[in-house]
């Protein structure tokens, strides 16, 4: 059986042709699946490269990649709520955000393997304390209405 791995992008929402399926969103920047996102379409809330995978009747594909543009108030509001101190440093650092609420926490290396996750932190800060490699690295966090941040640091 073929499994149909068109995706079609409407603004920010990519939408999977596939009827009758189950679906996993992926962020094609580490190839990491995206919490949350299965359902036939997904609204990206970060400008990046996208994919679906489809699975039916026992068979599974994935699509091609797909660049969303995201513009707007609430993704550079999002991102610049959030603060790493002291930047760069050695693997340990304060992570602040803009509210109390639970979020999600991945760090990223710069060819975007997940180094880091957990799952649920409750607060506006965290401590982070990693045997991280020198280099440049990327977290991400991910609030209850499935809205990413990113912010880039760097281990001496």
């Amino acid at each position: 059986m073929n499994v149909n791995t068109n995706v079609t992008l409407n603004g920010a929402t990519l939408t999977s042709s596939a009827t009758g399926a189950t679906y996993q969103w992926i962020n094609c920047a580490g190839n990491t699946p995206i919490p949350g996102a299965t359902n036939a379409s997904y609204t990206a809330t970060v400008s990046g490269q996208y994919a679906v995978q489809v699975t039916q009747s026992g068979c599974s594909a994935t699509s091609e990649c797909v660049s969303v543009t995201v513009v707007g108030l609430e993704d550079l509001n999002w991102s610049n709520q959030i603060s790493v101190h002291p930047n760069p440093n050695k693997g340990s650092f304060q992570l602040t955000w803009n509210k109390e609420e639970t979020v999600a926490l991945n760090i990223f290396n710069a060819v975007g393997q997940l180094v880091f996750a957990q799952t649920q932190i409750t607060g506006a800060s965290t401590a982070v304390e990693l045997d991280l490699n020198a280099g440049i690295y990327f977290v991400e966090l991910i609030n209850a209405s499935q809205e990413r941040a990113v912010k880039k640091f760097s281990v001496e």
